[in-house]
């Protein structure tokens, strides 16, 4: 279930942000990004809670847990991000990149064609979002 609603939700957002500022490729993909990962974050947080619920631990320990594990994350990820964006020479080799592809594949088609274009009035697949045959 958590899932499909992150999948969802991820198209949903390339969908509204296209609508908005249609041509706009560099603002579709950071609108994607950062509804992606709130998204992430926001589930994450909430299974975590559900389960101290679950295990009886007291909320205030949960959220004090979670925000000094936020804290300590944010410190550890900029460190790694400066490491390996300064002293690391050919770190990953030879690899594709797919999920990247496909990342900026999406935006790409969401903000500088934009959904209007497919979708909106005189769109090839008016029919498709309508349901006429």
């Amino acid at each position: 279930m958590v899932f499909f609603v992150s999948s969802f939700l991820n198209v949903l957002s390339e969908f509204v942000i296209g609508l908005m500022i249609p041509g706009k490729t560099v603002a579709v993909n950071c609108f994607k990004s950062w509804g992606t990962n709130n998204l992430a974050q926001a589930l994450s947080l909430s299974a975590d809670l559900k389960l101290g619920l679950y295990l009886r631990i007291p909320p205030i320990a949960m959220v004090s847990a979670q925000f000094l594990g936020t804290f300590i994350n944010a410190l550890v990820g900029t460190c790694a991000a400066y490491f390996v964006m300064f002293n690391s020479r050919n770190l990953l080799g030879k690899t594709t990149y797919n999920e990247y592809q496909t990342f900026y594949n999406a935006g790409a088609i969401w903000g500088a064609i934009g959904p209007s274009r497919f979708f909106g009035i005189g769109g090839r697949c008016i029919k498709i979002s309508s349901g006429a045959s």
